[in-house]
């Protein structure tokens, strides 16, 4: 019995006879003709044939419409395994970069009092703030001298490149003035390293695109699944001096091969 509207209702019947002189009753193979499509429907992440025919046609029992339409697969499953292209954001750490800051800190602090982190000595109030390759802020109180001042210009280019300055004289607590200056730097090498690491992985073959975002430390990338693995791109990613923050970063986007979704119509 084949329900009302099946595929196979009103196909010939037929009777084959086994080896033991035994007839079977069954139905004439069923021959898929061409099936023009009505337009392509991208694959993506999530899709099921039940629900692509629900969407198209309204009923998601005429999935194998669908199905039909796409020969080229065995069987229906595969339709929707077809996800080369991938779209990540991956956030980057530079290798290094903490190590080397938090040793000019215990350098400066040779020099005078040091704040790190905070957004201000203003007032009472302050905001933590991490290190950042593109632009961190070292506030040194010390007592008013150009030799110190100069040994603290040294030791932050040694290995950063200073940005700008910015000083006040306060008092402590012994009524004594004390120079406060808040220097700002940026490390140009983690910087050259990016611009080098953004256009390897531009030029890998498979790499459809890649979007910059240093001022996040993120890479957002297009590429081509089986022509580039994920793999080949953390190590090129590695190989810069730079790691991938997993639980920041995200897959935006699997998208596949087109289907074709055919006109409704029962065959």
């Amino acid at each position: 019995m084949f329900s009302k509207g099946s595929r196979y209702r009103n196909l010939p019947e037929s009777s084959a006879l086994t080896a033991q002189g035994e007839r079977l009753r069954g139905k004439e193979l069923r021959v898929i003709p061409p099936r023009p499509g009505r337009f392509l429907h991208l694959v993506r992440d999530g899709d099921r044939l039940d629900l692509l025919a629900f969407k198209y046609y309204g009923d998601p029992a005429k999935w194998w419409q669908i199905a039909d339409a796409n020969p080229e697969f065995e069987f229906p499953p595969d339709l929707l395994d077809r996800r080369p292209v991938v779209e990540e954001r991956l956030a980057l750490t530079p290798q290094g970069f903490i190590a080397r800051f938090d040793d000019l800190l215990k350098d400066l602090r040779q020099q005078g009092e040091v704040h790190a982190g905070e957004s201000s000595l203003f007032d009472d109030t302050t905001i933590p703030r991490p290190p950042d390759f593109l632009a961190s802020t070292v506030v040194v109180i010390y007592p008013p001298a150009t030799d110190t001042r100069g040994k603290i210009l040294d030791r932050i280019n040694q290995d950063f490149h200073l940005l700008r300055t910015f000083a006040w004289t306060q008092v402590d607590q012994t009524g004594a003035n004390q120079t406060a200056e808040a220097f700002t730097f940026d490390d140009r090498q983690v910087k050259s390293k990016w611009q080098e690491m953004t256009a390897t992985l531009a030029s890998k073959p498979g790499m459809l695109a890649v979007q910059s975002m240093i001022t996040e430390a993120t890479l957002q990338v297009v590429y081509h699944s089986r022509r580039l693995s994920r793999g080949g791109i953390l190590d090129v990613i590695k190989a810069h001096g730079f790691f991938v923050q997993d639980a920041q970063s995200a897959v935006l986007l699997r998208a596949g091969a087109k289907m074709i979704i055919p006109p409704n119509q029962i065959v």
